[in-house]
């Protein structure tokens, strides 16, 4: 029975092993040798970006690591949300808890650990994100053990029905050729559905990118004459030509080297400019398109602010995350998805047969935790009875579990007071009321408070209670009370309570200001 892979498409084990044809009959200088220089306009744009949704990417995909080359910020953050998921480790959970299963989650844990093979992971990673797509092709040996090759994105072009499906392109074939089963790790993020071109975050940041060169281009131009007087010259109605030329190149001069040679008969005026007008413009310009990136790429631009107002100002409500975290685990199912799919899969295939249920490789992501707000919480949740464990704050901290003969650190203890004799008198209130509370064992002052209320109690809420029992036995059914219930309330008169209450808040606070 043939093996088939995720699309039903049957594997051909004589030719998975060798490299793909396309590939060695490419001259692969031809593709370096469109690297792109200079920059970008708007109308440019506007064409590349049309081309490459018709399936003709290659004149934008020439022009991207152009694009990064010139824009250091965007190629920062881009850099930053790779990192994030490049950075993390594999965690393989095996298919259940036989013995056999556990096996092939270890043979795919082993893989998953080689350098090399997470170093081209990588490279997939990045290409998957910036430009839409990445590919590795599978190099299988005699033993079928995998080796990954990363492929330069430029030897393959989106479909020309769909612009969805991936096809690898060639010499004899330009317009694209399937990709054979169990060949190739292909990774297309789930950024955006649609077309693959679209697809990447370059192709989404590199308009404000355009925008960003062309400011920083003309704010070097406003650099070389910032602060310099405009010189203005003046010349006669009957001037000839070359009068006028003179007086321009004098005028040219005098920025150059601030002397010049004009005939006498011309006049030459330097006005001052406000040296400090427009000169914000620019760079709140170029700091508006950062944040749109920023906020584009890593979800927020509250990491790159701290570069222009300062890290302790930018991080007065907490240390950010570089990128949030939602999309950082966003990213990292997409790419164990395509592992799971392209890797995975083939190899237990291949090793032990196909599967029912397949081990699944997960990237593991910590776990981020306000560290001050959990302190609090515990303070607060262990005396009232929570259980917490141990080694649930060792893991939250980050801190070791300490060895049998490790010497670990302890609270110090408080110094033992001196014992209260009985014959000690207690010190004199200083207000009247609490001097004679003092002469005798007291009980506490919300008790005496308390005490001193129930002895008036009755004589307290009678104007309250009388009205309303009096009202309730006067009427005789649901319609009485309700059509006679606001003249019941103006015969409540709670004077009475309000004196006491007020009285009582009064001597509470005397009794503590001791």
């Amino acid at each position: 029975m043939a093996i088939l892979d995720y699309r039903g498409l049957p594997i051909q084990t004589e030719t998975i092993t060798q490299p793909a044809l396309s590939l060695t009959a490419m001259n692969r200088q031809s593709l370096w040798r469109e690297e792109r220089g200079g920059y970008l306009t708007p109308r440019d744009w506007e064409r590349i970006r049309r081309d490459a949704l018709m399936s003709n990417p290659l004149e934008f995909m020439n022009w991207i690591e152009t694009i990064r080359d010139s824009d250091l910020h965007l190629n920062s953050i881009l850099s930053t949300r790779v990192r994030a998921i490049s950075g993390l480790s594999w965690v393989v959970t095996p298919a259940s808890e036989k013995t056999a299963d556990k096996k092939i989650a270890a043979h795919i844990e082993s893989i998953l650990k080689k350098p090399d093979l997470v170093r081209q992971l990588n490279r997939m990673i990045d290409n998957g994100l910036v430009w839409g797509f990445g590919c590795l092709e599978i190099l299988w040996d005699k033993a079928w053990q995998p080796r990954l090759m990363w492929r330069d994105p430029r030897y393959f072009i989106p479909d020309q029905e769909t612009g969805e499906t991936l096809l690898l392109a060639s010499p004899d074939n330009p317009l694209g050729a399937p990709l054979k089963p169990y060949k190739w790790v292909c990774h297309i993020p789930a950024l955006r559905p649609g077309k693959i071109m679209r697809n990447g975050l370059v192709f989404q940041a590199i308009f404000i990118s355009i925008c960003k060169q062309l400011k920083l281009r003309d704010w070097l131009q406003f650099a070389e004459i910032y602060g310099y007087p405009w010189r203005i010259g003046r010349y006669d109605n009957n001037a000839s030509e070359q009068d006028i030329r003179k007086l321009v190149n004098a005028l040219a001069d005098l920025g150059i080297d601030a002397s010049a040679a004009f005939p006498k008969s011309m006049e030459v005026n330097f006005v001052e400019t406000n040296a400090a007008t427009g000169a914000g413009l620019f760079d709140s310009l170029v700091d508006f398109c950062n944040n749109e990136q920023s906020k584009l790429i890593l979800g927020q631009t509250r990491s790159t602010d701290e570069q222009s107002v300062g890290l302790h100002k930018a991080s007065e409500a907490g240390s950010p995350d570089q990128l949030r975290q939602e999309i950082k685990i966003d990213d990292a199912r997409d790419v164990e998805f395509t592992i799971n799919r392209d890797l995975i899969e083939p190899y237990i295939n291949l090793h032990f047969g196909e599967q029912e249920i397949y081990p699944t490789a997960q990237l593991f992501i910590p776990e981020k935790r306000d560290l001050a707000t959990l302190l609090i919480l515990i303070e607060k949740a262990v005396p009232l009875g929570a259980k917490i464990p141990v080694s649930f704050i060792n893991e939250a901290f980050g801190i070791p579990v300490p060895k049998e003969d490790e010497e670990i650190l302890a609270a110090p203890q408080a110094p033992e007071s001196a014992p209260v004799t009985q014959n000690t008198p207690p010190e004199p209130a200083i207000n009247r009321y609490l001097l004679q509370l003092n002469a005798a064992p007291t009980p506490a002052v919300d008790e005496i408070l308390t005490l001193e209320a129930l002895d008036t109690w009755q004589q307290q809420l009678e104007p309250i209670i009388d009205p309303i029992v009096d009202f309730f036995a006067d009427c005789q059914n649901e319609s009485d009370v309700i059509s006679r219930i606001d003249s019941m309330v103006g015969k409540i008169d709670p004077a009475e309570v309000t004196k006491q209450l007020a009285v009582a808040a009064f001597k509470a606070r005397m009794l503590g200001n001791e």
